[in-house]
């Protein structure tokens, strides 16, 4: 930066920017000097200043004898419309204004903007001359000749040109009366330039903080021409945005852009730009790309708040909202959002552009403020991690440098919002210091000589070291000198008194201004510190002992420190970390040799070392030494924690040893490794020597087998929040027993399981709660953490080091998702509406509903609070009234509904809970063919009702207004989701409410059961009153359940939605719903008006089967199946009859109803009758055999009786069982699943098969694990065994056996069989084997031959268009049997660009794998292509983990830096779990995919192949085989 400008004139191209000050005075003179020919001026300038300014200039132009044209507008960024162009532009036609005529734009931004662009379009363009008047305007808007004015509708600046300006005015007297809030608005554009552009003058900025809030001349004259000059020299380079450089100019505004636009002026440009700044360069540090990341962040926050602009997305902002207005930006391309990246102080990435594509999800996990741990793909060796500086020593230092004499070189020190707020207020005390390379601190001492440079007040956030250590420090200031200490509203509550009464005793003055004994204070210095004998308590806080400590050396005379002993001392260790600092390092000769008492000399200043090295924090360091302790064989080491710390929580570790860890220090690390399982401590364990990391330990209990008694940290409450009493609440919502003691708190321990509880954390503003619950979600999927930003006060990059060291996925709740897409057709646009009354979860549920989906998500509440401009609806309707409230709801809601219609995605919208009292908003939604009633219940509603009605939801009689809607929300549904009472798991309704989706929209095609079926018929009257694991076992071996309504205690609508609540969050089992009337051997009335009612409750609540009774009269069954003809209920047409001589043509005719239904079931009582056994299976035969055509309804076929048992046994599609469980059979005759299979396995019905696992080395397979787990499960007398052989003849001889059911085939056979099988006409292979030339799957066929297939692939090609879908190339390492079924999967995959296939020992194998294919684009590779491989987004490795194959280093910082493309790893070797590959790719964030993943889902194809039931058994297969891994397996490695 230039220091020495004394031309203010710079030079753009072919004009020039003026700088200097009452230039408006010369205003005629410059004027017809650069316009010597013009014969007309328009001045247009806003209201306000023309009142200012106005007659001024047109005075002085009419001195001159010549007219000048004024327009005025009104001072508002509304203005800048095409309506506003218009106008001027008519007034000007008006005024004979022809191409001579010169435009002069008196104003800020919005004048200038528009005044531009009416000059470059008026009569093809006329020239205009910008005179700024704000300093936004001054050092960005007026300079560049860019001008546009915004579209209400869409987005700001979205209309505009480029047009060159005769010239800039830039008269700093402007500025005299702009306002503070306006001056610090232009401040963040000067920021903004600093920081992209020019870290020189980002310090000058830094340093000049008071001037500049001053308006003093020299300096903003500097910092404008500054400004000016770099903006200047870049659209010299890029004037018309065609070489991407002047893209850099929009760093902050994407974002801040979205911002804007939602606030709707409630916020300032540059206030917005503010947000947009912090968090753009908080994404380019999540990205990798800021250098010295923390200090960068801190600086910068820093220096905004010091302008008072806003560093934190306002809470009611929708993250969602500002995404997609960020989609409408100019610098997007291709769909995608394009950002400038800051790389560090002064500069921004430039290559391979200025820009860089982030994606959504991104963005989101950026904006979003809550963040959820996913540790699915955590490391199983963690490595080491380097924790920030301590925060103790560092604000210690900074405190000790400031008043000591010399300069001192800080290294190490934490960059925090603690220590940001301690340099913040130092710098106001006087003290200067500056970084040296974003790395080190300078700070030089003042040698206690401390002057109040700025703001009579000294704000603390919410830093009670800060608050401690200032309070005595402003007592030297020199006489007379008034200073006031406050912070936020917890600091407020934070005590102070014992260190006031100390101060005041030693003749200080210090004035309470709010509550007695804390903040905020008034100091009124004497200018010394009289030092003598002092005692204070220090029960309460070791920073009072701490901030006197500190003061001592300048105290007037000696100091005798000495501590109350009557009261216990806490946290000693910190005052003994304060007396070494003061000896060991700034020569201070403090004699501590008498217990609880200090002698300080008053020495004066401290003498300042040149270099200090701070240590880690050990706090810090406590949270990645307990994630390794739950869990069991990780291993971390903290490189910068030792044994010869300060600290006394360098200590923890000792106390995580006692409970089974393994640890060992040296000096400087710390290394632990987690047992197999925790053992609670049996002792109380007193913490009061590490209060901070008490909240650590709290957490490792949790996993611990036995209870924990943390014990003597009764001050905690004192704390950023009362830390006690928010860990009890916190870790109960977590479904752990804690409780809170009198000095402590106690934890029972859950024994090493996993936490299975949803629970959202609150933080409290407390870094500490945020961090250490960060250990209780590495092992919970459903816990996520609301105030992630919150650890900025101590350790800004905390979440990103979880993922760098552990392997977590650190993300935004929003994105836990499945890939899961309906099956629908593409563009088929769904409208899904919630409705339901307010905390019934609609918004939550469709949010997550969506974000699964894939739908856009719309809330209607979030769509008024951006009509009413950030009100809340609460306040909007205490002042307008219901009825104008509702008036809005009513606009809203159409132009929704609207947007529904002509939106090609999918949509769900959530509803306001009164909606529905307005008749347009009811027949509207009638219409519509996916409306949902969520039903909670009234208690769930009120509990959480009563947590927010003080907040923004209007007070209302809950038990009243739901008998009033509920009738309007029956009315306007066409379903019903019914939330189980008491269920407070969210993410078990979510998932509920999910499947219930799917159902619903989905087209019938196939039926979702297949032959060999069976459905238990439940005979409760209350499922609430069944436990879980009862009703788990009664439905083991099924494929469907009855739900037998006419069986219920109650036929109430609620109760019946109950019933199905709770069978649905226990399984996803298919529901049959049936109403049996009596005349059907049912206990219901035999009122067909009142059981078709009951029906419709059925298709309402989405079950996927509906028994429809025959024999009910013609019109009332027709009219019921119109209604329902478009649902997605399968209809069960059934007859139940005692036994007659039948026409079963007529039976069938009548169950069948013209083709109406899909499946007949007809069921004849044999009791009282007289006819044989032969004659009943005569008839059961006759029924079953008429079936003539395939696609007629299957049929549902037995006798119920005694006697008619066999024909249970012999009906093998969608058989009614019973189970010893239920309170009795639904039924007479009826059987277990486990009765029928047993009888028909001993009628020779189902045949005993043998089915094996050949190969070798096979002994640790688990494929016996996933076979034997289901066929057990459906009771199916099948036997799975091992077969350890290399020999195919071996396996042709057992396939000869008769019971020989069918075989999975591993290495090294699979080559072999697929010879075997193309050899024999007896033997037949799936397309797919004859392309791999492999066999891994062997079946039996009916005729008695063979069929081979390979599911490799198919497991292959699910897994990886699971996890990607964008177009990308792949790199497939080895060239074996596994790369063949590889590269079949990826032929199968569309967006597959290139394959390059390499094989690092013997590539000509790879090459000869390639010409097998007709496919030019899988391209064999060698060695040195590996790292010139392109656009390679997928790396799948089949070589064997024992030779331990990894790339070169340089090939994944190629592939892992593209931030278009996710990046993934398909190992397929599933021992270890963990392999050298994944461990490195890890180590680059390339998303796994585990060996485990393809062995489960290959296998799972095997068992559908063999009995076509995987679906039902596929989560009960996956969680047993995955248990057996991880504890066998996976754990022995």
């Amino acid at each position: 930066m230039d220091s020495n400008h004394s031309n203010n004139i710079i030079p753009v191209g072919t004009y020039n920017v003026h700088i200097g000050y009452d230039l408006l005075q010369l205003l005629p003179d410059y004027v017809f000097k650069l316009t010597p020919s013009s014969y007309k001026y328009v001045l247009i300038t806003d209201e306000n200043l023309f009142k200012l300014y106005g007659e001024t200039i047109i005075t002085s132009f009419k001195v001159k004898n010549v007219n000048i044209l004024h327009y005025t507008i009104p001072p508002s960024e509304s203005s800048k419309s095409r309506e506003q162009k218009a106008n001027i532009e008519d007034f000007m036609f008006d005024n004979n204004c022809n191409i001579d005529t010169v435009i002069l734009a008196l104003g800020g931004g919005v004048v200038g903007d528009l005044a531009g662009f009416v000059a470059s379009t008026y009569m093809r363009g006329i020239g205009y001359i910008q005179i700024p008047t704000s300093l936004l305007a001054m050092i960005d808007s007026s300079i560049g000749g860019k001008t546009s004015i915004n579209v209400e509708k869409y987005g700001k600046n979205l209309l505009g040109s480029f047009h060159r300006p005769k010239a800039v005015l830039i008269d700093i007297r402007f500025l005299e009366t702009l306002s503070v809030r306006d001056l610090c608005n232009g401040m963040a554009e000067a920021i903004k330039m600093a920081l992209i552009c020019d870290e020189q003058l980002f310090t000058f900025i830094e340093t000049s903080i008071d001037k500049i809030l001053n308006k003093d001349t020299k300096v903003m004259i500097k910092l404008i021409y500054e400004c000016v000059k770099l903006k200047v020299n870049i659209v010299i380079q890029d004037e018309k945005e065609t070489s991407g450089l002047r893209s850099v100019l929009n760093f902050g505004h994407s974002i801040g852009h979205g911002i804007e636009i939602l606030l709707n002026g409630k916020l300032l440009h540059g206030e917005c730009v503010s947000i947009g700044m912090v968090l753009e360069a908080e994404l380019a540090r999540n990205k990798g790309f800021l250098m010295n990341s923390n200090i960068v962040m801190c600086r910068l926050n820093n220096m905004l708040k010091s302008f008072h602009l806003p560093t934190k997305l306002p809470s009611n902002l929708s993250i969602h909202d500002i995404v997609e207005k960020m989609a409408i930006d100019k610098k997007n391309r291709n769909g995608k959002k394009q950002l400038v990246i800051l790389t560090n102080i002064g500069s921004v990435k430039s290559s391979p552009s200025y820009t860089t594509s982030i994606d959504d999800q991104d963005l989101i996990n950026q904006l979003d403020t809550n963040v959820t741990l996913v540790a699915d793909n955590m490391t199983s060796s963690a490595g080491t991690v380097y924790v920030p500086g301590s925060k103790s020593i560092s604000n210690r230092v900074l405190i000790l440098c400031a008043l000591g004499i010399g300069v001192s070189r800080i290294h190490g020190l934490l960059y925090s919002i603690d220590t940001q707020t301690m340099l913040t207020c130092l710098r106001q005390l006087g003290v200067q210091y500056y970084w040296d390379k974003n790395e080190i601190l300078i700070i030089h001492g003042t040698g206690g000589k401390l002057t109040l440079t700025d703001l009579s007040t000294l704000y603390l956030n919410n830093s009670g070291t800060c608050s401690r250590f200032l309070t005595t420090l402003c007592t030297i200031l020199p006489d007379r000198t008034e200073i006031i200490l406050t912070g936020d509203e917890r600091l407020k509550e934070r005590p102070i008194k014992d260190l006031v009464d100390t101060l005041t005793q030693n003749k200080n003055n210090i004035e309470y201004l709010n509550e007695h004994g804390h903040l905020p204070i008034k100091i009124s210095s004497n200018g010394q510190f009289r030092g003598g004998e002092i005692t204070i308590n220090g029960d309460v806080s070791s920073q009072y002992v701490t901030s006197l400590l500190l003061m001592s050396p300048f105290a007037s005379k000696s100091v005798v420190l000495k501590l109350n002993q009557a009261k216990q001392i806490v946290s000693k260790p910190y005052i003994d970390m304060t007396i070494e600092l003061m000896k060991t390092q700034f020569s201070i000769a403090v004699d501590d040799s008498e217990p609880f008492s200090y002698t300080i000399p008053c020495t004066g200043p401290y003498q300042n070392p040149s270099e200090i090295q701070i240590e880690g924090d050990a706090s810090s360091a406590s949270y990645f030494l307990a994630i390794a302790a739950v869990h069991p064989g990780l291993t971390v080491t903290v490189a910068n924690i030792g044994s010869n710390s300060l600290q006394g929580d360098s200590q923890f570790c000792r106390i995580l040893e006692m409970m089974g860890c393994h640890v060992t220090q040296t000096e400087t690390t710390t290394t632990l490794t987690g047992p197999e399982q925790l053992q609670a401590i049996a002792d109380e364990i007193d913490m009061n020597k590490m209060t901070d990391t008490f909240m650590t330990l709290a957490c490792v209990a949790v996993f611990a087998h036995g209870r924990t008694r943390i014990r003597n940290i009764s001050n905690q409450r004192l704390k950023e929040c009362n830390r006690i009493e928010a860990m009890v609440t916190e870790l109960q919502k977590c479904g752990i027993s804690a409780s809170e003691v009198e000095t402590g708190l106690d934890i029972e321990g859950i024994n090493n399981h996993n936490i299975e509880q949803s629970a959202i954390i609150h933080c409290y503003d407390d870094h500490r709660i945020a961090m250490s619950f960060s250990i209780v979600s590495s092992r919970c999927k459903n816990i996520s953490i609301d105030d992630k930003c919150c650890v900025d006060k101590t350790y800004p990059e905390f979440w990103l080091q979880l993922e760098k060291v552990f392997g977590f996925k650190v993300t935004s709740p929003m994105l836990i998702l499945d890939e899961t897409v309906l099956n629908t057709k593409k563009n088929s646009n769904i409208r899904i509406f919630l409705i339901g009354m307010p905390c019934s979860g609609k918004s939550t549920i469709g949010r997550f509903i969506a974000n699964k989906l894939k739908y856009l998500f719309i809330d209607v509440d979030k769509e008024i609070d951006k009509e009413i401009h950030g009100s809340s609806i609460k306040d909007y309707i205490n002042q307008n009234g219901w009825q104008i409230f509702r008036s809005l709801e009513l606009k809203v809601f159409k132009q929704i509904v609207q947007k529904t219609l002509l939106c090609k995605e999918h949509v769900v919208v959530s509803c306001g809970g009164g909606c529905i009292e307005t008749a347009e908003v009811r027949d509207e939604l009638c219409k519509q063919p996916y409306v949902i009633y969520i039903n909670r219940d009234l208690d769930d509603i009120k509990m959480d009702y009563l947590k927010c009605t003080s907040n923004d939801r209007p007070h209302l009689d809950l038990n009243e207004k739901l008998q009033e809607r509920k009738v309007y929300y029956r009315q306007c549904s066409k379903y019903e989701f019914c939330l189980l009472k008491n269920e407070q798991n969210w993410r078990t309704n979510e998932i509920n409410l999910l499947s219930f989706i799917k159902t619903i929209v989905a087209k019938k095609t196939q039926l979702p059961i297949s032959e060999n079926s069976f459905f238990i018929c439940l005979t409760y009257k209350n499922l609430l009153n069944v436990d879980k694991d009862r009703f788990l076992s009664v439905i083991h071996g099924c494929d469907a359940i009855e739900l037998r309504v006419d069986l219920l205690e109650s036929y109430d609508i609620d109760f019946i939605g109950q019933q199905l609540a709770y069978i649905r969050k226990h399984t996803h089992l298919p529901i049959i719903y049936t109403v049996r009337s009596q005349m059907n051997y049912g206990t219901f009335n035999n009122n067909e008006v009142e059981i078709f009612q009951l029906l419709n409750y059925g298709i309402k609540f989405g079950c996927e089967f509906i028994d429809m009774e025959a024999n009910w009269s013609k019109d009332i069954k027709n009219n019921w199946l119109k209604t329902i003809k478009n649902k997605h209920s399968y209809v069960i047409g059934s007859l139940h009859l005692k036994w007659s001589v039948f026409d079963f043509n007529q039976l069938i005719d009548k169950c069948t109803h013209n083709g109406q239904v899909d499946i007949i079931k007809i069921v004849i009582d044999t009791d009282n009758s007289n006819s044989t056994t032969d004659d009943m299976l005569d008839i059961f035969t006759q029924l079953k055999k008429s079936q003539k055509q395939p696609d007629e309804p299957k049929r549902i076929v037995f006798l119920m009786g005694n006697r008619g048992k066999l024909t249970r046994v012999l009906n093998t599609f969608m058989t009614p069982v019973t189970h010893e469980l239920i309170p009795r059979p639904a039924a007479k005759g009826q059987l277990t699943v486990k009765q029928i299979q047993d009888i028909r396995h001993t009628l020779g019905l189902i045949e005993s098969k043998q089915f094996y696992l050949f190969g070798s080395p096979i002994q640790r397979s688990l494929s016996p694990c996933i076979h034997q787990t289901g066929f057990d499960y459906f009771y199916l007398p099948y036997n799975y065994e091992r077969c350890e052989t290399n020999d195919v003849t071996v396996v042709q001889n057992i396939m000869k056996q008769s019971n020989f059911g069918g075989a999975s085939v591993t290495v090294p056979l699979k080559q072999d069989v697929y010879k075997l099988f193309i050899s024999d006409t007896n033997y037949s292979v799936s397309d797919s084997v004859k392309k791999i030339g492999a066999v891994n799957t062997i079946t039996k066929l009916e005729n008695g031959g063979f069929y081979g297939d390979n599911t490799d692939w198919i497991a292959i090609h699910k897994l990886i268009t699971e996890t990607l879908f964008t177009k990308s190339s792949v790199l497939v390492i080895g060239a074996g049997g596994t790369a063949r079924a590889v590269l079949y999967a990826l032929e199968q995959i569309e967006y597959i660009q290139f394959i390059y296939l390499y094989n690092p020992r013997t590539p000509e194998n790879a090459i000869r794998l390639a010409s097998t294919y007709n496919n030019q684009n899988i391209l064999p590779v060698t060695k040195d292509d590996i790292n010139n491989l392109k656009n390679v987004c997928i790396v799948i490795n089949t070589l064997p983990s024992s030779i331990n194959f990894t790339l070169d280093n340089l090939f994944f910082e190629q592939h892992s830096s593209s931030a278009e493309h996710r990046s993934v790893l398909y190992d397929v070797n599933y021992i270890p779990y963990e392999t050298a590959l994944t461990k490195q790719a890890k180590q680059y964030n390339w998303t796994i995919i585990y060996g485990i993943d393809m062995l489960i889902e290959q296998g799972l194809e095997q068992f559908q192949i063999w009995t076509g039931k995987a679906t039902t058994v596929a989560p009960i297969i996956r969680q047993t085989v995955l248990k057996a891994y991880h504890e066998v397996i996976d754990h022995n490695e």
